[in-house]
């Protein structure tokens, strides 16, 4: 006997009620994860240290619909700038039920060369943004949190 459930893709992958915030999503995969959750209904805030880029993927991305975009410039290398980032989004939304946790950066020396400040840049980046950003109180004392990735 078939279930009563409503079970079209449109209604399991729906994001029509869903907060987003994705960090580093102003390009890449990033970009991608928060154009798949603006096409899917979801409202999206992106962060990024580049404002202009920012500003062209939101705009880019608010034709895409049904949901929206809109960014807050934010530089997440250090536990300073992960605060000053979560209290940006606890001034715009009330509750937050998606985060993509996708910043990083490479230093783009081989790996002979790479010397220890691109090390600590990226470990920076790439560890302590994602560790500041996911428990952060503020982002944490949002309503119905979920972590994505």
């Amino acid at each position: 006997m078939p279930s009563s459930a409503d079970l079209r893709v449109s209604n399991l992958f729906s994001f029509n009620s869903h907060v987003a915030l994705v960090t580093g999503g102003a390009s890449g995969l990033g970009e991608m994860a928060a154009q798949g959750l603006v096409q899917n209904g979801a409202r999206v805030i992106i962060a990024s240290r580049k404002e202009e880029e920012l500003k062209k993927c939101t705009d880019q991305l608010n034709k895409l619909g049904p949901g929206t975009c809109e960014y807050i410039v934010a530089d997440l290398k250090d536990k300073a700038g992960c605060d000053h980032l979560a209290a940006e989004v606890k001034k715009r939304i009330d509750r937050l039920t998606v985060l993509v946790n996708n910043s990083g950066a490479t230093w783009g020396a081989p790996l002979e060369d790479f010397p220890e400040v691109g090390w600590d840049k990226a470990m920076s980046l790439n560890v302590k943004a994602i560790f500041y950003c996911r428990l952060s109180p503020k982002l944490r004392l949002v309503k119905n949190f979920q972590l994505l990735c």
